[in-house]
Order: C-alpha cells, then sequence, then structure tokens
C-alpha cells in the first residue's frame, strides 16, 4: 500500500511520540540527509547517523511533539511541533 505524503507524516509523528526508532526510521530513505533550514549545512547524513542521533533522543522517556500546525500541497507536508522533554540534550540540535 503506497501512503499519501501526510499519511507518512502522520506515521512518522506516532512513531516519533511512541519513541518506535524502527518504525520513525522506516518513514525515511536509507540516503537520508538532515540539514539546517538557515544555511542548508548539512547536520548528518545516512540511516546510520539518523538511527544513532533519533535512538539518543529517543532514550528521553518524556519526549514528545505536538502538532501545532499542518500546512499540506500535494507531497509537500510542513508540520510546526512544539518538542519537549529533551532536558537539556547537548547533542539535540533545533527541533530535529
Amino acid at each position: 500500500m503506497i501512503l499519501s505524503a501526510v499519511q507518512v507524516v502522520e506515521k512518522q509523528l506516532a512513531a516519533y511520540n511512541s519513541h518506535d526508532l524502527d518504525l520513525f526510521c522506516s518513514c525515511f530513505s536509507d540516503d537520508v540527509e538532515v540539514e539546517l533550514l538557515i544555511d542548508g549545512g548539512v547536520l548528518f547524513r545516512g540511516m546510520a547517523a539518523f538511527r544513532k542521533v533519533y535512538a539518543d533522543r529517543f532514550s528521553h522517556q518524556n519526549l514528545h511533539a505536538k502538532l501545532l500546525n499542518r500546512i499540506a500541497v500535494g507531497r509537500v507536508v510542513i508540520d510546526e511541533e512544539e518538542v519537549t522533554g529533551l532536558g537539556g540534550c547537548p547533542s539535540c540540535v533545533g527541533n530535529l
């Protein structure tokens, strides 16, 4: 079954909030690249780096992302989220 863009984003958010690393990672391609929006600087590349960052993040038991706003147009989905429960995580940059 092929998911719509909104369905993929909903799956990703649910996996994030349940701290399900495998399900979360399944929402992204193996060549995932995470960049800063401000200057396009690459934070990390590839699934191994992605899994490590989110394994660290999901270790925070109170981690939760609250959806504040969603814009969806075709294949593009932009979510505004409020992330709580990181407790000053030094390896957490922005609102990944």
